[in-house]
């Protein structure tokens, strides 16, 4: 869209005759604008409030209020001063043109002219215009005299117009060409230029064009002054882009009346900018004081709804971290269970390889005390027959130290009997630990998962824990076995840290009708009160820096409600602490198919 492109736009019509609202109707719709009207000056201002148009044409004669009342009244509104009005009026005469413009109208054409005039001074006022980029707000020109460029080729018209403006109290400059005006411009930007439509080298209607086209002067006020009468040479002035014509002879009062118009309209504009989003209109203070505290409210509203996302988006994130950790920590539990069992089976086999050498070598060696046995018995006939190979059989022996062999061998064989069956009850419990059968809900019994854990974690004992056993007959009990194992093996280890230097650890069993009890308490330092309520939090822990994850409880507490039970702590500081889970004997469908 180009700078002199007029947009299609909303227009009211006020006036009383319905047979020139038809034919402007008509006109006006032809260039695709939106056409209102009104028959009186009552409704006008009514439609005024509801439409907002963006342009005004109002008779000046009108039944009830006079056109030139529903102008002051539009002019005195903030919210509807900047819309441009066009006044009609049957007369044509200088004084009611003066009296018009002066009234805040912002052009005055009469009824019984041509209507084209009206058509292109309509698209004038809606053609389309960038914010405008200028060194001053164009209300700087009420608080000094308004800067006037007068631009003609008549040397004499420029002197004359000069006084007469001067003595109206504008500032004036003049240049004598086109081409010498846009260049003025370019050093200083007047607040109107007044241009004569025919000149030598560039004509007015090609410098129109050429300030309306530039970002810096498209604003610019421009009239035209022409001697010219012909409608066409008019109506292309106004497409140019001019803002307004006057005839030559310029009549002073209409000049004066025309460039305070296109200022007044400019100010009001300028002003309406600024205010931007505030209500313009001092009737509809009480809506906006409304709209602020509804508005408000809404964001109040919003605030405390943003805050509960907010609140419940880090509440969910928390628990997504929570459950990442668990689940790593899980997965390091089920890797180092295939690790566990790959060991126990790679131990497994030179195990058995060794306890069936072990059965041979005592074997031989029982089979070595029935010769010595016989040697003996040999002795009392080789003192007859054969002395001097007694003596030598004696020397060997005392060289072989065989009764200190055999005992030793013995010794010997016993400790390797008791290694061995350290080993295999190791290896057992190592496989039973890391049953790799999670997955799968097996019915097993709680006892052999607690006495495999106790197993691997004797080396925590150091022979400064004693663990006892308190065992009662349970039923085997559906679950997954090496989670359970999990916790075991978590509740033994933070039962065996609690205690600092000599102490007991106890495991209890119980069943309690269609339940199954595990008890393990410790006789260590306890749990402060404050950190009871948190001890399942994940990342929670009391133990120094580097020595916990706190991940085992949150991990067993997991665990534990997979089965569908719970896990419950009881803690006296300085006296000790017991936790106790409680499992199903079977568990829930919906757990099953977890």
């Amino acid at each position: 869209m180009t700078e002199t492109t007029v947009r299609p736009g909303r227009v009211l019509v006020i006036d009383d005759s319905l047979t020139f609202l038809h034919g402007i109707k008509k006109l006006l719709r032809g260039d695709g604008h939106e056409v209102h009207t009104a028959q009186s000056g009552e409704e006008g201002l009514e439609r005024v409030a509801e439409l907002l148009p963006d342009v005004i044409i109002v008779d000046h004669v009108l039944p009830g209020i006079q056109g030139d009342e529903v102008l002051r009244r539009l002019k005195l509104n903030t919210r509807t001063r900047d819309i441009p009005v066009i006044m009609l009026t049957m007369k044509s005469g200088r004084e009611e043109m003066i009296e018009g413009l002066q009234a805040g109208a912002d052009e005055y054409i009469s009824k019984g002219g041509d209507l084209d005039v009206l058509r292109v001074r309509v698209g004038r006022f809606l053609r389309s215009q960038s914010p405008r980029a200028q060194p001053a707000p164009i209300g700087e020109a009420f608080m000094r005299r308004p800067r006037v460029l007068a631009v003609d080729d008549d040397r004499f018209f420029l002197k004359v117009l000069k006084g007469l403006l001067t003595e109206e109290g504008f500032e004036v400059a003049f240049a004598a060409s086109g081409e010498e005006a846009l260049e003025a411009i370019k050093t200083e930007l007047p607040d109107c230029v007044l241009l004569d439509l025919i000149m030598p080298g560039l004509s007015g209607e090609e410098v129109c064009k050429r300030l309306k086209a530039e970002e810096r002067t498209r604003q610019l006020p421009v009239v035209i002054l022409t001697s010219s009468s012909e409608k066409q040479a008019l109506i292309s002035a106004l497409s140019a882009g001019a803002d307004d014509f006057v005839n030559k002879p310029v009549d002073r009062e209409v000049l004066k009346g025309r460039i305070e118009a296109l200022l007044r309209r400019k100010y009001y504009q300028d002003e309406n900018r600024r205010i931007q989003e505030e209500l313009k209109s001092h009737e509809l203070e009480a809506a906006r004081a409304k709209a602020d505290r509804d508005l408000a409210q809404a964001r109040a509203q919003m605030a405390d709804a943003l805050s509960a996302k907010n609140l419940e988006l880090e509440r969910t994130n928390q628990k997504l971290r929570e459950t990442q950790a668990q689940l790593v920590q899980s997965e390091k539990m089920a890797a180092l269970g295939q690790l566990v069992a790959g060991i126990a089976h790679e131990i497994n086999n030179p195990l058995a390889f060794i306890s069936n050498n072990v059965v041979t070598i005592q074997r031989d060696i029982d089979d070595l005390r029935q010769i010595l046995a016989a040697y003996k018995e040999t002795v009392p006939a080789l003192e007859a027959t054969a002395p001097e190979r007694l003596e030598e059989i004696r020397r060997l022996e005392a060289q072989l130290e065989l009764p200190l062999v055999e005992t030793e061998l013995r010794q010997q064989l016993s400790d390797t009997r008791e290694g061995l069956e350290r080993v295999k009850n190791i290896v057992l419990s190592l496989r039973n630990f890391s049953r790799l059968d999670e997955g799968e809900v097996k019915t097993v019994e709680l006892r052999e998962g607690l006495e495999s854990t106790i197993t691997l974690i004797r080396y925590l004992l150091e022979g400064r824990i004693e663990i006892h056993r308190d065992y009662a007959e349970l039923p085997r009990i559906e679950c997954y076995p090496s989670l359970l194992n999990q916790v075991f093996m978590n509740l033994l280890v933070n039962a065996c840290q609690a205690i600092p230097d000599r102490g007991t650890v106890t495991i209890r069993t119980r069943a309690e009708q269609g339940w199954v009890r595990v008890e393990v308490s410790d006789t260590g330092t306890g749990i402060k009160p404050e950190h009871v309520a948190k001890i399942f939090d994940p990342f929670f822990t009391t133990k120094d820096v580097g020595k916990g994850t706190g991940l085992g409880l949150s991990v067993s507490y997991g665990i534990i409600e997979k089965h569908g039970g719970r896990i419950e702590v009881q803690s006296d500081p300085g006296s000790g602490t017991t936790f106790s889970v409680f499992l199903p004997a079977a568990l829930p469908k919906q757990q099953e198919k977890a």
